[in-house]
């Protein structure tokens, strides 16, 4: 079995991992919050009554705003997602450290 091996340019110190799985959380978090209080408070016509008899179209709604509200607060608190932190995709080419 080999060990697990760097590739050149990265640091142990590199923190887009932490951000990605933070991110994560953030948004699910706010999504099911919000999708939860808004269903309750504005109700509405239900989104899939055979699937899952509870949801609706406004909760779903609201859970999708706040999802993206939860995503543009987190990339503007900690600066993530910004150009110089997004991995450039170029045909052939995926890794940012190996673009020209």
């Amino acid at each position: 079995m080999r060990p697990f091996r760097r590739k050149a340019g990265t640091t142990r110190n590199d923190r887009g991992g932490l951000l990605a799985i933070l991110f994560l959380f953030a948004t699910v978090w706010a999504t099911d919050v919000l999708a939860y209080f808004v269903g309750r408070t504005i109700g509405g016509p239900k989104l899939a009554p055979a699937i899952s008899p509870g949801k609706t179209w406004s909760g779903a709604i609201g859970g999708a705003l706040g999802g993206l509200a939860a995503g543009a607060v987190f990339a503007a608190l900690t600066g993530w997602g910004a150009r110089s932190n997004v991995v450039e995709q170029r045909p052939g080419r995926a890794i940012e450290g190996d673009c020209p």
